[in-house]
């Protein structure tokens, strides 16, 4: 039973994986979730046409990294929030830098929020699975008995 879940992501790649609570001993993929366009150029992301008009108004336009990296920490959150309505989830870790985290949180519902127990600001993104294994569940230590 996969009772714990690590969601590893920065503004542009995410990886969810479950922990076997039982064991900690098998931490599988789930997810592994991609969005180039967070790492695009600003020239990339909008268009040479003049801005939109909206009931003769023009829309607001915001930073195109920002609304890209919005569009992103979306997608992530929706993941976790169907997860934690079809599966048993006791407990979320998410590593993250502090400001995607912040975009993350901003689209989950307060049932996730309630799961997440563990929160590290930083971007793990380019670690093996077996070294955010080892950061995230050390084996616990055996203590030598001497007399």
């Amino acid at each position: 039973m996969y009772l714990q879940w690590l969601v590893v992501a920065n503004a542009s790649f995410a990886r969810i994986f479950a922990l076997n609570s039982l064991s900690q001993s098998n931490m599988d993929l789930v997810h592994e979730l991609h969005h180039p366009d967070s790492r695009k150029k600003i020239h990339e992301l909008v268009s040479d046409k003049l801005g939109q008009h909206a009931q003769g108004s023009l829309i607001e336009q915001s930073n195109p990294h920002q609304l890209e990296m919005n569009h992103f920490a979306k997608q992530v959150a929706e993941k976790l929030i169907k997860a934690c309505q079809q599966l048993p989830i006791a407990k979320l870790i998410i590593v993250s830098p502090a400001h995607f985290y912040g975009l993350i949180t901003k689209h989950l519902n307060n049932q996730v929020l309630e799961k997440i127990k563990l929160v590290s600001q930083k971007d793990y993104t380019s670690l093996s699975e077996p070294q955010l294994k080892t950061l995230f569940f050390p084996k616990p230590q055996k203590m030598a008995i001497t007399q």
